[in-house]
């Protein structure tokens, strides 16, 4: 082992802020956007396991999870156009897969959500939707197409059409349309979100499409819940105008018929998003011709730990996919749906965009015949509370398939390579090295994950502040290659034929507050000779609790040839053992898996508001609880009633809570209420009437349908 004089490493890397005590809850959006969060891989299922002639494998990608805590996973596939589709170009329905143990594996088979039926709105497609469970049945909202060259009375456009199912396991039970017709599109008397929204040229969809009413083709649907207004589902799709610019906008509906736009409560009367967002990300890399034009998909998604409104957004340089098309990723946020410019991150390391095109980087790349990264999505898994994103990737044939990341705190800076245009704040070790000896390199083909890597051929090293006693332990982790070349400034490393095999070092050093040396570990990686990626184990390193400043160091161990490649390193943080236990002596309402997907308020504690997830008579808001611990709990707050003969009353009335029964949920979960009991007048002014169980259920742990 390589030592080194750990003085020397306290100043190689700008001061960060101290951490404080670490959470025991999964890190969420909010902790992304202030810099105490990264995207880490989680999964990746590669093409040729999960999709092997299939080639529209990916596409429409989306991931959801189901009433049971399931994961289902919705995708295209593909089939050669029959005779009558042949103009289109292809033949594309959907198909759905179940994965019982959070994506690590999914059922063999694919079971079939739509397939392109003749005579149908939808004869030659069927793809590129969304799917959400609403308490009663699942539901695809999809873009479908009917031939081009025949199309009958739904025109040559794409419209949208939905399915549904009535059984909570979606790749059982039977798939059905709700509508036999498309629920809007441009065919004559159809309906197009985008005719409510783009109506006037103070609109800046309107202005950039040189007018009012040019932006039609709402397409590549995508549902989310907005629990500040129960009982509507919200949908964001993107638009084109006659310039060929790309936009979002968001529409919402009761039931995936009818749908309204433009106007309302939550909604906004402008495109969400429009080429002049990404005008300012930071993508020195990218050769825009001209520009690019907006956003070809985006994903909504609710973050409850800020009450925020998350988008990833797309942003493109043409609306087809071609050899040259240019997709890049960025995440903006809102307080309110009905907002029409979002914010976008201004932290150092989180500008935009924060996923790169396959079509630029470092090397001249030969695989041109996909338009890639597309079809990315957010979503949260209630059961665990993690937030994951997803997208399809691919820069060679050999690394294409769906990629999946996950939140983790992480005290390194651009450990990752998420920030592609600069190494810092790692530093080398021997300030005599030659600054050539560490770089930043863009090539899908040589990250691990299909983006940016470090690369370097001397020690690095990062050093992180902490506060003493705040950290009882770190999880290292870290993915490396060996090369037998040197770095080539600035193109990265060129050679794919020089794999290096030889043993480094991943060490973590620890120092006092006065400069003392209080701890030192060294975890041995071998590089594997074939000069593909070895992930280091996770490793669990104790933190001495008068540690006030933790480096991270990979040392090469004197070998004068080897350079290497590093991805995903990261020191996570681990919470204290009396931090976790005081979240299992914690005691919350309920499950987080009751009411799941769209469900607010259960799994927490003394919530301020809880929600069904469907219609206003499942949410109650300012809650007010006494007596929040003892055996029973009691609350009170405001609930919408129903009239007698339909409708709901227009002022809300007061509920009574009742929550009882101290147990746990699961047998490592923390203290819950695991029922409750509610009361409430049947008429503004009205007695309370009897106790009832909320939801009818008999416990608040988990839904049982």
């Amino acid at each position: 082992m390589r030592t080194f004089a750990l003085a020397t490493l306290a100043t190689l890397a700008p001061a960060a802020a101290a951490t404080a005590a670490v959470p025991s809850t999964p890190p969420t959006l909010a902790d992304y956007w202030d810099g105490s969060a990264d995207w880490v891989l989680y999964n990746y299922y590669p093409v040729g396991v999960y999709g092997p002639g299939n080639t529209g494998f990916g596409a429409g990608d989306t991931i959801r999870v189901g009433p049971d805590g399931a994961w289902e996973w919705f995708y295209r596939t593909t089939t050669a156009p029959s005779s009558d589709c042949t103009q289109s170009g292809l033949q594309a329905g959907t198909v759905v897969r179940r994965s019982t143990n959070q994506g690590q594996t999914w059922s063999a088979a694919e079971a079939t959500v739509v397939t392109p039926t003749p005579g149908t709105p939808w004869s030659c497609a069927a793809t590129d939707g969304d799917a959400i469970w609403t308490g009663s049945e699942w539901i695809y909202l999809f873009q479908c197409e009917t031939n081009p060259a025949t199309p009958g009375p739904w025109g040559q456009l794409w419209n949208a059409c939905v399915f549904y199912n009535t059984s909570p396991d979606p790749t059982k039970g039977t798939w059905a349309p709700l509508s036999d017709t498309p629920v809007w599109g441009d065919y004559s008397g159809g309906y197009d979100p985008w005719s409510s929204i783009c109506t006037e040229m103070t609109k800046r969809c309107a202005s950039l499409a040189g007018g009012p009413g040019r932006v039609d083709q709402a397409g590549t649907p995508s549902i989310f819940l907005n629990p500040d207004d129960p009982g509507w589902f919200f949908v964001d799709f993107h638009g084109l105008d006659t310039s060929g610019n790309l936009d979002e906008g968001i529409a919402k509906t009761q039931n995936f018929i009818t749908y309204q736009a433009g106007a309302g409560q939550d909604l906004p009367d402008d495109a969400i998003y429009t080429r002049l967002d990404s005008m300012g990300w930071d993508e020195p890399e990218e050769n825009w011709p001209a520009g690019d034009i907006g956003g070809g998909g985006d994903s909504v998604i609710y973050n409850p730990s800020d009450r925020m409104f998350y988008n990833l957004v797309e942003a493109d340089n043409d609306a087809y996919c071609t050899g040259a098309t240019i997709s890049d990723f960025g995440i903006l946020r809102a307080p309110s749906t009905a907002q029409t410019v979002w914010q976008q991150p201004s932290l150092p390391g989180r500008e935009n965009p924060i996923i790169y095109s396959e079509q630029q980087g470092d090397t001249a790349e030969t695989y041109t015949a996909r338009c890639l990264p597309g079809y990315s999505k957010l979503f949260m898994d209630p059961t665990t509370g993690k937030t994951f994103m997803t997208f399809v990737g691919g820069s060679s044939a050999a690394n294409e398939g769906v990629y999946v990341y996950t939140l983790a705190r992480n005290l390194l800076v651009n450990g990752t390579a998420w920030r592609c245009t600069t190494a810092a704040p790692w530093s080398l070790v021997n300030p005599s090295a030659p600054a050539s000896d560490l770089g930043i390199s863009r090539d899908g083909d040589w990250s691990t994950n299909d983006g940016c890597y470090l690369g370097f051929s001397s020690d690095i090293a990062q050093t992180m502040p902490v506060t003493p006693g705040s950290i009882p332990s770190v999880n290292l982790t870290g993915e490396f290659a060996g090369r037998n070349s040197p770095l080539s400034p600035p193109q990265g490393y060129l050679s794919v034929s020089d794999p290096f095999g030889a043993t480094i070092d991943v060490e973590l050093g620890q120092r006092s507050a006065s400069g003392q040396n209080v701890g030192h570990d060294a975890i041995p990686v071998a590089l594997p000779t074939t000069g593909t990626y070895v992930a280091m184990p996770t490793t669990k390193v104790l933190v001495n609790p008068h540690a006030a400043s933790l480096t991270y160091t990979v040392a090469l161990n004197g070998s004068p040839a080897l350079s290497v490649l590093a991805d995903g390193m990261t020191v996570q943080p681990q919470a204290s053992a009396g931090a976790t236990a005081r979240a299992k002596h914690t005691v919350v309402l309920g499950s987080r898996s009751f009411h799941a997907p769209g469900g607010v308020g259960w799994g927490s504690q003394h919530p301020s508001e809880i929600f069904n997830g469907g219609d206003p008579s499942g949410l109650v808001s300012k809650i007010h609880w006494r007596s929040w611990g003892a055996p029973t709990a009691d609350g009170h707050g405001l609930n919408a009633i129903f009239k007698p003969h339909g409708g709901y009353y227009r002022r809300r009335v007061r509920i009574e809570l009742r929550a009882y029964d101290l147990g746990r949920c699961a047998t490592d979960g923390p203290l819950a209420y695991r029922k409750l009991e509610a009361r409430e007048p049947s008429r503004p002014g009205g007695r309370d009437g009897k106790w009832f169980a909320w939801g009818g259920a008999g416990s608040i742990c988990k839904l049982i349908r």
